[in-house]
């Protein structure tokens, strides 16, 4: 089995995209990368999920990788950063929106099958993604959270022992609000999603996590959706049991689109 890795650029945004040199019409997975990191971060997933009938498209988020202009030295506060991470999420769903809608039109894709894949920063953004996108059929979520008020209230008292609230703390929490998915998730979701988190997480921490599953849960049992959560006894990283657990429930989902390479390694 021989896989084929296209370098190119949908306009301004770099990507890769693997497949199988004998390609057939099979489900898209697209996968959004953690901050600081870049398409080539999540190689090792993306191979694995291409011997498993899927095509896989990594790409740069905004400000990262090749699209990287230098924002991290202009970064002076704890605020700056927060600010940075909604900018990029808001900026990155653009860049998604825009690569769903080219490769719906690749013959080799199947447009009404397009996955998301999302790693920390990723996959705040592919919880954002969801509340706006409908084509989206299935997301999986690694070390991520989809609330992103909690998120940068966890980020500020974390660094800060400062009690006082400043306007640039009001205006990010104000930013993050407008944008956070949380509420229309839980209000309006059906697709097939998996969350996975891990235990030591200091940067992330699981319980928001847990507890949006937990809520959500409730929803999807109601018309027996496809609604998982998997604990990993970790940091904050994305570990080989993650990555199998992502890879396995994917394929359970999808089995009859990508059944006929399921038995390859």
């Amino acid at each position: 089995m021989n896989i084929k890795i296209e370098k190119d650029k949908l306009i301004d945004i770099p990507y890769l995209y693997y497949s199988l040199e004998e390609a057939e019409k099979k489900p898209l997975i697209i996968v959004s990368h953690g901050y600081n990191c870049d398409q080539y971060d999540e190689a090792a997933m993306a191979l694995k999920l291409v011997q498993k009938g899927f095509h896989v498209l990594t790409y740069d988020l905004s400000e990262h990788g090749e699209r990287y202009s230098g924002f991290l030295e202009r970064i002076e506060k704890d605020t700056d950063m927060g600010m940075s991470m909604l900018q990029i999420i808001d900026q990155s769903y653009s860049d998604l929106e825009r690569l769903i809608e080219s490769f719906k039109l690749n013959p080799l894709v199947e447009e009404d099958n397009i996955i998301l894949v999302g790693v920390s920063l990723g996959a705040m953004l592919t919880y954002y993604a969801l509340t706006k996108n409908k084509s989206i059929s299935a997301a999986v979520s690694l070390i991520g959270t989809p609330d992103l008020v909690q998120a940068m209230v966890y980020g500020m008292e974390k660094e800060s022992v400062d009690y006082f609230i400043s306007e640039d703390e009001i205006r990010l929490i104000e930013y993050a609000s407008e944008m956070n998915p949380l509420e229309k998730l839980l209000t309006d979701e059906s697709r097939p999603l998996l969350i996975i988190n891990t235990t030591k997480d200091d940067d992330v921490p699981f319980e928001n996590s847990q507890l949006f599953y937990e809520k959500l849960k409730k929803k999807y049992d109601s018309f027996n959706g496809k609604l998982e959560f998997f604990l990993s006894e970790d940091y904050h990283v994305v570990n080989n049991e993650m990555i199998q657990y992502c890879i396995d429930w994917l394929c359970q989902i999808f089995n009859d689109n990508v059944n006929n390479n399921s038995n390859t390694e």
